[in-house]
């Protein structure tokens, strides 16, 4: 473990052409094995720490999300496959939610209470220990309804994967996995009037900077219907033509 064969890994690393993001993460996971070491006195020195610069993180890839429509072709699918059924209803309560896969898996509806009718809780994340107020929702109810109030967790890998047959079902174009559900959680709501500032609770982030990329997409979305627009005034004959 030296400065040198770590800039060895990095080259190695980038000789597979994928994104610096996904090289950021391969150091930082090495980065958590290597401080452990250190701790627990099996070398005396990390060699990040006496590394030039920082190994950096490259540009956020793009946020997807599914827009309402895509959010009822999901819901609204019949599928008679046991396991794809299972998908389907987890990312429905996670689009619902907010959750992230832990914090699903972990799920217990004997932590809400019942205020005014509502099932309510504040809790912290598994993933990052940062708390979060969470309600839920009439669909996240109806997911629960059919389970007896026990959700049908499968392991991440199998989640994903039956995910896949969910999106050609429904005849989804973006990707599906369990973080889209989060992400159209985030984006639905915030399209709905919800603050910016309760969202970031309600998914339990660290600071408002994580939502606001959420935020941003919205109002890109926005700017693009503005040139749609504009695109066919520029097309139509103008409004003094039409009278005349």
């Amino acid at each position: 473990l030296t400065v040198e064969n770590i800039k060895d890994f990095d080259c190695w690393l980038h000789s597979f052409k994928v994104s610096q993001g996904t090289i950021y993460n391969y150091h930082k996971c090495l980065k958590l094995f290597i401080n452990e070491a250190v701790a627990l006195d099996k070398i005396s020195i990390n060699p990040y720490s006496k590394m030039r610069g920082k190994i950096p993180r490259g540009d956020k890839e793009v946020i997807e999300y599914l827009t309402y429509k895509e959010m009822q072709q999901v819901e609204s699918i019949r599928i008679d496959n046991v396991m794809t059924e299972h998908a389907r209803d987890l990312f429905v309560f996670q689009m619902y939610t907010g959750m992230g896969y832990s914090d699903m898996a972990a799920f217990d509806i004997s932590a809400y209470t019942i205020e005014d009718g509502r099932y309510v809780k504040s809790d912290t994340r598994v993933k990052s220990g940062v708390r979060y107020v969470s309600q839920l929702l009439p669909p996240a109810l109806a997911v629960l309804q059919r389970y007896n109030n026990r959700l049908p967790i499968m392991c991440n890998a199998d989640y994903n994967r039956a995910l896949k047959t969910v999106q050609a079902c429904a005849g989804i174009k973006k990707n599906m996995h369990s973080h889209l559900a989060r992400s159209t959680f985030a984006t639905f709501m915030l399209s709905n009037g919800c603050s910016i500032q309760n969202v970031s609770r309600m998914l339990g982030h660290t600071n408002l900077k994580q939502t606001l990329r959420y935020a941003e997409i919205l109002e890109k979305d926005v700017r693009s219907d503005y040139d749609m627009i504009a695109d066919k005034l520029k097309k139509s004959p103008t409004h003094h033509e039409q009278e005349t």
